[in-house]
């Protein structure tokens, strides 16, 4: 799992060809692991391959049937957002609302703004800011999502839906 581990961190950071490289070591080393599937699949959704992406994600959940109980829905929505699927992408990030993660009503907002649903993408707004820790840097996130992205037309894609709820980036 340490090759997974340091690849999840080096694909966080933007290094994509390295993070590729360790996380195929760790597919190598034991190709049925629901934890290094996982990474694999978030790999593959910001290279490029939203629908292999797709396809892992439910590769680990046949693996381990009870896994969709801490393998990330979020897989999915993101790799649907790359692929243009917004309402999918919601669908996704509705299994997460359970979590108290706030950054999942933003991602929502994001989708819904793509799609045209103002109204919604305000409610899902209004809940976003209300999660929000007091000394949060919005930034910070924007940051690190973008710099997931490998190709420029994903992040440009995600600047593009950031700015539709109306951040300044």
């Amino acid at each position: 799992r340490s090759h997974s581990a340091y690849g999840a961190a080096l694909r966080m950071l933007g290094s994509h060809v390295l993070a590729r490289e360790h996380i195929d070591r760790a597919l190598a080393l034991n190709p049925n692991s629901v934890h290094v599937l996982s990474q694999h699949a978030m790999l593959l959704s910001y290279t490029g391959d939203p629908q292999g992406a797709i396809d892992t994600y439910h590769r680990t959940i046949k693996l381990d049937p009870f896994g969709e109980s801490y393998i990330k829905p979020e897989i999915l929505a993101e790799a649907y957002y790359n692929m243009r699927r917004y309402a999918d992408s919601n669908a996704a990030l509705s299994k997460m609302l359970k979590l108290p993660i706030f950054y999942v009503h933003q991602q929502m907002a994001i989708n819904y703004a793509q799609l045209g649903d103002m109204d919604a993408c305000s409610r899902s707004m209004e809940l976003y800011r209300a999660g929000l820790p007091e000394d949060y840097d919005e930034k910070l996130l924007f940051d690190s999502h973008i710099r997931l992205c490998a190709r420029q037309e994903d992040r440009q894609h995600w600047i593009e839906g950031y700015r539709l709820i109306g951040m300044d980036v």
